[in-house]
């Protein structure tokens, strides 16, 4: 299926912001409770029976109607209509101007001034009489240059050296510069015209809530030459005429959207993404990609994408270590700092996920290039906590695979998370899931959940991340059986910490920090499955690397020894469940 035109838009708007300029016709104001012009017209109808018939009365739709077929009015078009109710300007100002006053901004042009407030459009073209743009702008602090004539136009700055220029082409009903019958809108004023084609040919252009009926903006599209492209919003397929023809004919992408707001709101969290991940790769579109490609067996596309997956993770924390890794655990600095590497740790998350579900013999070659990556580019200075913030990725990224993994039973891919080790510039090894009391600890005090009153978290970064997890709108949403269930993620963390403790034990032969006692009836639940459930004795030792026999020899054992530490006096708890399925 051909790409929604809305993606090129947005890459256009993301990669060259400022080039692409807006053509804005009564579509946008809908909202605002503006009518459209055939409310307008039906108004005007009106008027012309009260008029022709003497009479006070407005008549309702049905007896309009049948007066205008017994009349001959029935073809009256709009202009035409117009020079029979108010036939000269000044009367038709008074007649359109009812229609506008005590009228506020609607959520169009809330988001059109958004667009411009971020430089992402700083041009307007608009048919619309109405003043409602300029009123969202300036509520944004923003004071726009308005041309509505050639005397307007002339008067004003030139458009280059404006913050934002609007260009009313058919005039501003405060003025006597409004543009309404077939001959005010067949020929617009001579530097109006020029100026209209210069904006046309030098920018971009996108075309919202305007039908392509005004015969001289028209022509100056027909006669457009530029190297941008043009896209058009429509609320049919294809769009009705005369703006399919004028589409077709200077080749705009038609986007199909249910109204103006549908579209600007669709594109301002595309160009959100954008803001976050600057390639534009959400991590659900990551995810979704990388578990297509797994499913159709398209591995030259795996391999690629892999490869563009752990360049922008690694060039992502080189970025922010450039920036940061001076400012020695400066509060600023490190939420700053750390709102960059969430944002890529969520992705990388997200293209690791597919592959731990389905394709176990990649993880551990990607995580392996991970830990020789970090172990050539440890960061040097910047203090305990810029360490502890470069660090954070690594042990988010796999404490949560870790819990995603064990929660779904899917151990196979548990060692090459759990046994990954890398080297800091001290010589010291670390493997890539740490415990989190050498993780993050200030860094994740900026940012988890408040403790209570007079208390501090024993360790921030798990309180952190079990708060995070249900707040990754693209994790919750591709794996709702899990972060919608009581209890987790915690329970689910929990669990892979203890398998996380009894690998680190046999990995250092060293007591280790029994986070997993946080949530102690979820430690000693797991113990007591894993007691009685041999096949599932079997898969967690394979998990953590090493045979059932030594698993159920040595893993009780590791997780008693924990108690050496002098922090925990109910580790032995856990450790006699998972030996006879009793706590004592």
């Amino acid at each position: 299926m051909p790409l929604d035109p809305i993606v090129s838009l947005s890459v256009a708007l993301a990669e060259a912001p400022g080039t692409c300029a807006c053509l804005l016709g009564a579509g946008v104001s809908v909202d605002a409770g503006v009518p459209t012009g055939w409310a307008v017209y039906r108004e005007g109808l009106r008027r012309l029976y009260r008029l022709e018939a003497g009479t006070g009365e407005t008549p309702d739709d049905e007896s309009l109607d049948a007066w205008l077929a017994a009349s001959g009015h029935g073809d009256l078009g709009y202009s035409t209509l117009l020079d029979l109710i108010a036939p000269d300007p000044a009367t038709r100002r008074a007649f359109i101007s009812g229609f506008f006053e005590g009228v506020e901004p609607g959520r169009t042009h809330e988001l059109l001034a958004s667009l411009a407030e971020r430089g992402v459009i700083r041009v307007f073209v608009t048919t619309n009489f109405d003043r409602l743009l300029e009123q969202a702008l300036l509520a944004r602090g923003i004071d726009p240059v308005v041309v509505s004539d050639d005397a307007t136009l002339d008067a004003a700055p030139r458009r280059e050296h404006s913050g934002v220029f609007i260009v009313k082409a058919h005039g501003d009903y405060l003025q006597e510069t409004m543009r309404n019958t077939g001959a005010e809108l067949s020929e617009l004023e001579p530097a109006l015209t020029t100026e209209l084609q210069t904006i046309v040919n030098h920018y971009g252009l996108l075309v919202i809530g305007w039908s392509g009926s005004d015969p001289a903006i028209s022509a100056v599209l027909r006669a457009r030459s530029s190297r941008y492209g043009v896209w058009w919003l429509s609320l049919t397929t294809p769009p009705a005429e005369p703006g399919r023809s004028l589409a077709e004919a200077i080749g705009a992408r038609v986007i199909n959207r249910d109204g103006a707001s549908a579209l600007l709101e669709d594109l301002d969290n595309r160009l959100g993404v954008y803001e976050t991940y600057e390639s534009g790769h959400d991590p659900g579109s990551v995810h979704d990609e990388m578990l297509g490609l797994i499913r159709r067996g398209d591995e030259v596309g795996l391999d690629e994408v892999l490869r563009r997956e752990r360049y922008e993770f690694e060039s992502a924390v080189d970025s922010v270590t450039a920036d940061h890794v001076q400012h020695h655990g400066d509060e600023e600095h490190v939420r700053d700092a750390w709102g960059r590497l969430e944002a890529v740790t969520q992705r990388r998350l997200a293209s690791l996920i597919p592959l731990a579900l389905h394709r176990a013999d990649l993880v551990e070659e990607t995580l392996r290039a991970h830990a020789g990556w970090a172990t050539s580019t440890p960061p040097v200075g910047g203090g305990a906590t810029w360490q502890q913030a470069w660090t954070m990725p690594f042990w988010a990224l796999g404490m949560t695979a870790g819990a995603l993994l064990t929660r779904l039973d899917r151990y196979g891919a548990l060692p090459a998370v759990l046994l990954t080790t890398w080297v800091d510039h001290y010589g010291d090894t670390h493997p890539l899931v740490d415990h989190p009391g050498g993780v993050g600890v200030l860094v994740a005090e900026f940012f988890g959940p408040e403790p209570p009153s007079g208390q501090r978290w024993l360790w921030p970064a798990w309180s952190w991340l079990a708060a995070v997890l249900p707040t990754w709108e693209w994790l919750t949403a591709r794996y709702p059986g899990w972060l919608d269930r009581e209890g987790e993620p915690q329970n689910a963390l929990a669990e892979f910490d203890l398998l996380r403790c009894i690998a680190g034990g046999l990995r250092d032969g060293e007591p280790q920090l029994a986070v997993w006692t946080l949530n102690q009836p979820a430690a000693n639940s797991y113990a007591r499955r894993l007691h009685f459930d041999r096949q599932l004795r079997a898969r967690a030792a394979e998990g953590v690397g090493i045979g059932l026999e030594t698993f159920d020899a040595r893993a009780p054992e590791i997780i008693a020894a924990s108690d050496a530490l002098g922090h925990f006096v109910r580790v032995g708890e856990t450790a006699n469940i998972l030996r006879t399925g009793e706590p004592r």
